[in-house]
């Protein structure tokens, strides 16, 4: 793994994102003041932490036995329900300010 700040990252993205394809290294993290945050790796490798998250795992089994179960719902209404985007917030971050 290597390090870069995000300026010039800005500057270079294209050829970090050929160094990780390539197998030059195994990801590229991003800083900002010499803070990580945010990494460019391969899509294969973070796929998994998407599916641990203990909440993704019981919302999913809760849905399917609840679809299953032959509830008073559609499939399509719990997707109305459960599958609405979040709103993005009006907040702003800290380092906005700086």
């Amino acid at each position: 793994m290597i390090s870069i700040p995000m300026f010039e990252v800005k500057n270079k993205l294209t050829q970090f994102v050929h160094m990780v394809e390539n197998g030059e290294t195994d990801c590229v993290e991003i800083t900002r003041h010499g803070k990580a945050v945010a990494v460019i790796g391969k899509k294969e490798e973070f796929k998994v932490s998407e599916q641990a998250d203990p909440f993704f795992l019981a919302y999913k089994s809760f849905r399917e036995k609840m679809i299953s179960s032959g509830s008073d719902l559609s499939e399509a209404e719990w997707h109305e329900y459960f599958d609405i985007p979040r709103q993005k917030s009006n907040l702003r971050h800290p380092e906005d300010f700086e």
